[in-house]
């Protein structure tokens, strides 16, 4: 059972590579797939900035507790407190 599972992925994965290198394609770019493909990588790479913005200092807090350089509550105080409300 286990043999043929590791077959099965084996062939899925072949037939993959080969679907990726066809031998004969009758295919046309014309000039707008070029500022497509362009507009796709640029958003692409603002869409993965603005990611990381949103999580920087979760990603921070992450790498310094997996070196271990910090702990999670020194990163913790670094980050805004909510403003006390006045009728507690």
């Amino acid at each position: 059972m286990r043999a043929i599972r590791k077959f099965s992925k084996y062939l899925v994965l072949t037939l993959f590579v080969l679907s990726l290198f066809p031998s004969v394609a009758f295919a046309y770019l014309d000039p707008g797939t070029g500022s497509y493909l362009m507009q796709v990588l640029i958003g692409g790479v603002m869409g993965g900035m603005f990611a990381v913005s949103m999580f920087w200092r979760r990603i921070v807090a992450f790498f310094s507790n997996l070196f271990g350089r910090g702990t999670s509550k020194d990163n913790l105080a670094d980050e805004p407190s909510k403003p006390s409300d006045p009728s507690e």
